[in-house]
């Protein structure tokens, strides 16, 4: 799932992605707030925990991640 951002309607990119047609490119709207949403959701966990922590395993992670 891409935006519209300029990096990724490039010439570039497009060659690659011709280049590579088993990718499918589902695009956003151009005023896709509702992704902006998804990525500030994302976002609170890496900067309540992920960023500042050390984790011994993967279920250390989740168990520390979970809300208080």
């Amino acid at each position: 799932m891409l935006d519209n951002g300029s990096s990724h309607v490039a010439k570039a990119t497009r060659a690659w992605l011709a280049a590579h047609p088993r990718w499918h490119v589902h695009w956003t709207p151009v005023h896709a707030s509702w992704l902006n949403q998804i990525e500030l959701y994302f976002s609170a966990p890496t900067r309540r925990v992920v960023r500042h922590g050390d984790f011994s395993s993967r279920d250390d992670l989740i168990e520390r991640s979970k809300p208080t």
